[in-house]
């Protein structure tokens, strides 16, 4: 009973390393005069086209939020449980007698003996219905759940609408993490008539595991009408009307909870978590802080609070939260590389680097995170004008990973920038059979064709990337330029 899922470190990094972050064309489209200003304008305006990246914000919808949920503790020790369908038999009056001063007395061990005892003498006729379900709770109170369960089976074999046997098995199994199995049999026991508390919360905790949010939000209800004050049973009402996307609902009652229980950190992350499905980023973030403030040492938690601090409040305080995880070893390089490619678009190259060097210089990086890592510090030593540290930043994390196409695609067209198109067209080529990048790397290398003023090859190459991604007015722009600059420049 958690928040919002979260995609693994290794399936985010190689979603990251194969498509980089999210591109947008720009659309000024070339002018057609002269041979060479027009050669120009077509070089700057396919720069812009392959190479524009425009980083996408840090978007609050995908920012996520632990929520740190109370234990929940089922244990099959209750009070010895009797159900008026299940009648001993004569033959076990004898053995009755001789249970009752045992079980009055709370020496279970002894009255499992004499059931034991009985069963070992038994001439053939097996026990009652009734017998079977003091046994099996009896040997559920002492810990021997398999043979309990095998108890309450041979129970219910008698009395299939064994209330009391269903809710019994249905404990035991949501005990050994057998939650379909529990789910199955807890139902049954409401079906045939059981309404206490322990039932009805049981289900609603395993409706909620097993991603039946309104169920659980119908079962935690009948609980809560048992025992209004009940803090688990808030608890649990409140994650299942929020799984279920109640938000109204959920928001009221967390704030009847928060009434009593300020200083709870895991209702103030609850808080955060609603605000967010309610696009309130503002509350979220002050709901962090608070729970921050309140003790939470959850890594993910201050991630989300620096995220938000980026783009709805104090920028100095998102970098102290992000390096409390460095600091910690709690922040890798697929979590870091929105936050640090946002920092340089908006040229806060400073706030940057003091995030990109701990992970520069620490020794736990794979392969793959360390050529995020040299990916994202050639770009930042390239907005700020150093060439060599950028192209040798590049070449490292192609080094690294070569599968990697966003540093293909920026090594390509910073060897176009200083001239030297024969190693750009390799990479563009490498770039180019990743499908990711296929587009950028075909415009890669129409500019190189441009630049060896072979537009026939360059036209070519556009018209290729026309066809493979149709529906882009620019390259329709950047083809018709071409197509003029070819018929200026034919004898």
């Amino acid at each position: 009973m958690t928040g919002l899922g979260r995609c693994s470190c290794a399936r985010a990094l190689h979603r990251l390393s194969r498509m980089g972050l999210r591109h947008a064309l720009c659309s000024s489209g070339p002018s057609s005069s002269e041979q060479m200003g027009s050669r120009n304008t077509l070089h700057s305006t396919l720069l812009k086209a392959a190479g524009a990246c425009v980083v996408v914000p840090l978007a609050w919808a995908e920012i996520e939020v632990r929520v740190d949920e109370p234990a929940y503790t089922f244990a099959a020790n209750g009070e010895l449980t009797l159900d008026r369908d299940a009648k001993i038999v004569a033959s076990e009056y004898a053995l009755a007698e001789q249970l009752r001063p045992a079980l009055e007395a709370g020496n279970y061990v002894r009255a499992l003996r004499l059931i034991d005892s009985s069963a070992q003498a038994a001439t053939g006729e097996p026990p009652s219905a009734a017998l079977l379900l003091l046994a099996a709770q009896l040997r559920a109170l002492k810990g021997d759940y398999a043979s309990a369960i095998e108890d309450y089976k041979l129970a219910l074999v008698q009395i299939p609408q064994l209330a009391t046997a269903h809710s019994g098995l249905g404990t035991l199994y949501l005990i050994n993490d057998q939650h379909e199995l529990a789910q199955r049999a807890l139902a049954r026991a409401v079906q045939y008539g059981a309404s206490d508390v322990q039932t009805y919360a049981q289900l609603g905790y395993l409706n909620l595991r097993l991603s039946n949010p309104w169920s659980a939000v119908n079962a935690y209800e009948r609980a809560l009408m048992l025992e209004p004050d009940n803090e688990a049973w808030q608890r649990g009402l409140l994650s299942a009307l929020s799984a279920a996307g109640h938000n109204v609902t959920a928001r009221t009652l967390l704030r009847e909870i928060l009434e009593s229980r300020l200083d709870d950190a895991s209702l103030w992350q609850q808080r955060a978590n609603l605000a967010l499905m309610e696009d309130d980023p503002l509350t979220a973030l002050a709901s962090l802080e608070v729970s921050l403030r309140l003790g939470d040492k959850n890594s993910a938690n201050r991630l989300a609070a620096a995220q938000l601090h980026l783009s709805h409040g104090s920028r100095q305080r998102a970098s102290e939260l992000l390096q409390q995880n460095l600091a910690a070893g709690e922040l890798d390089v697929a979590s870091l590389y929105p936050i640090i490619e946002t920092l340089r678009v908006e040229r806060d190259y400073s706030a940057a680097s003091e995030l990109l060097v701990p992970l520069l210089r620490s020794g736990g990086l794979s392969r793959a995170e360390s050529a995020l890592a040299y990916l994202l510090r050639g770009k930042l030593a390239r907005d700020q004008g150093e060439q060599q540290v950028a192209l040798g930043s590049f070449r490292r994390a192609v080094e690294l990973d070569p599968t990697n196409g966003a540093a293909l695609v920026a090594l390509g067209r910073l060897y176009v920038g200083i001239g030297d198109v024969g190693r750009a067209a390799l990479a563009f080529e490498r770039a180019e059979v990743i499908p990711e990048h296929a587009r950028a790397a075909l415009l890669g290398r129409a500019q190189v064709a441009i630049e060896r003023r072979d537009y026939t090859t360059a036209l070519k190459l556009l018209r290729e990337a026309s066809s493979k991604f149709p529906g882009e007015a620019s390259l329709d722009r950047h083809i018709d330029s071409l197509v003029n600059l070819t018929t200026a420049v034919a004898p």
